[in-house]
């Protein structure tokens, strides 16, 4: 089965047209043209403007896993080091943790095979 673009419902036939960029909560495909011609100047809450299938997004997902990292060791330390509420850091670094590494991942992750595999290269 093609992917279909969201905005032209055209097939997209190689991993070079394919944008796929997250709205409402849901991460859609687009042709490069289109989604340069009608997304890219959109900016909300719910609607990101950086395609999720690009080595910037890689990055960001790579960064926000170490800056998760750096809240565990926060947490711990505060654990060992004998704070007076050393339960609530620890909830708030693992907190902090599932959600700055495990979604960046999850998304990029599903976008590759939702879409990204079913393209030719």
């Amino acid at each position: 089965m093609p992917v279909l673009c969201t905005s032209c419902n055209k097939p997209i036939d190689t991993k070079d047209e394919l944008i796929t960029s997250l709205y409402l909560f849901k991460i859609r495909p687009y042709h490069a043209s289109c989604y340069s011609k009608n997304l890219k100047s959109i900016k909300t809450l719910l609607l990101n403007n950086h395609p999720i299938n690009s080595i910037g997004t890689t990055i960001y997902a790579a960064f926000a896993s170490v800056m998760g990292l750096v809240f565990v060791s926060i947490a711990i330390s505060a654990l060992i080091g004998g704070d007076e509420n050393p339960a609530l850091w620890v909830v708030a670094g693992i907190l902090i943790t599932s959600f700055l590494i495990v979604l960046p991942w999850f998304i990029r992750l599903y976008s590759y095979y939702k879409f990204e595999k079913r393209v030719k290269d």
